[in-house]
């Protein structure tokens, strides 16, 4: 304990600002001053915002519902619960979709069997981290659990 309520910020709602179902966070210092970058997984969006809360932008193209993002230099790795893993630069703009699952009906599904899981493709990504290799390290929410591990060749 000894921690000291500060404020909160946010919303339910559609607009700029506010949230249907806030999910992730990230500390964002690509740029000066740093920002808070919240993954609004429902409006399917991102939001910049200073680190004390005040609104400031959306982030990146319409998305597969992000969970969770992670930075690694300019890059912004977002689990997309929609079966893929988005990878954005300082823009907003989209590089790449890794992992990207062809079985919709698979996609924010936590009830696909193991067995059923396409080596490579996720069904579910809901967290992830960088390693200190570059490495991309994904958890999917499933009736089992996976993680999955992306190496650059």
């Amino acid at each position: 304990s000894g921690g000291k309520y500060l404020r909160a910020f946010g919303s339910k709602g559609k607009e700029p600002g506010s949230f249907t179902t806030c999910h992730g966070l990230a500390y964002d210092d690509r740029y000066e001053p740093p920002r808070l970058l919240v993954c609004d997984r429902d409006n399917r969006r991102l939001q910049h915002f200073t680190l004390e809360g005040e609104f400031l932008s959306l982030y990146g193209p319409e998305l597969r519902r992000p969970c969770a993002a992670a930075i690694r230099g300019d890059i912004v790795a977002l689990a997309e619960i929609e079966g893929a893993v988005a990878l954005l630069d300082p823009e907003g703009n989209l590089v790449a979709r890794i992992g990207d699952n062809p079985d919709q009906t698979q996609w924010a599904n936590p009830k696909v069997a193991l067995v059923d899981m396409l080596a490579g493709k996720y069904t579910t990504p809901h967290g992830l981290c960088w390693d200190n290799e570059g490495g991309l390290l994904v958890s999917e929410w499933n009736r089992a659990g996976r993680v999955v591990k992306m190496v650059q060749r």
